[in-house]
């Protein structure tokens, strides 16, 4: 976990399962097979999925092991358009700006590279729901800038890996301008509940086989 100060209170989870308690749920996904992919030109990657509740403390993301880089991610949050099959992100639609994590390498080396985006105070949802969450290299970066983790098995229901267009001349979120039906990205949203009573429920029989 993070050492920043949280404004909901943590609880240890089992990778594989989702843990509501009071006052906070962490929803996790370990997908059971990945390869990494990355923006270019001011493109954005991301992921449709569903809140549950209205209060996120943290979004962590994976690059591969040995994947360094020293260019920042800056991560969206935006509304989702569900008349559309699948759901379609509408990046007009921003709940969250921000922040920019950098994050050159892993802790030892040679691990999966987590960046973790944490929010204090947590980013307010109006209500439960779908929505997407995208990531863009710093200043639109016209490169190639990192790689992030997705799944190709559809392991995760709720949602799909999105890949907006280019942001050549001004930096900014363009809109998706492709999506992969079978394709996730692997993350982890920490959620809180004020209200929420303690329960476990398995997530299914999700097993992490990294290759």
């Amino acid at each position: 976990m993070p050492s920043q100060q949280r404004s909901c209170a943590q609880h240890p989870v089992q990778l594989g399962f989702w843990v509501a308690a009071t006052p906070c749920l962490l929803r996790t996904t370990q997908l059971r097979a990945y390869r990494g992919g990355g923006p270019i030109l001011g493109q954005a990657i991301g992921q449709v999925f569903l809140a549950p509740e209205t209060l996120i403390t943290e979004i962590d993301v994976w690059r591969p092991a040995n994947y360094q880089s020293v260019i920042g991610a800056h991560i969206f949050i935006t509304g989702v358009d569900t008349t559309r099959t699948p759901a379609f992100p509408d990046v007009g639609m921003k709940f969250q700006d921000g922040p920019t994590v950098t994050v050159y390498d892993s802790d030892p080396p040679g691990q999966l590279i987590r960046m973790q985006f944490v929010f204090n105070p947590p980013v307010v949802l109006p209500r439960p729901g779908y929505y997407a969450m995208f990531f863009q290299g710093e200043d639109c970066y016209d490169g190639e800038p990192w790689r992030l983790l997705f799944s190709e098995h559809d392991d995760y229901p709720f949602g799909i890996l999105w890949i907006t267009g280019r942001s050549e001349i001004s930096c900014h979120l363009a809109p998706p301008d492709g999506g992969g039906d079978l394709d996730d990205l692997i993350f982890e949203i920490h959620f809180c509940d004020q209200s929420t009573p303690t329960r476990r429920q398995s997530w299914g029989k999700l097993k992490a086989l990294y290759r």
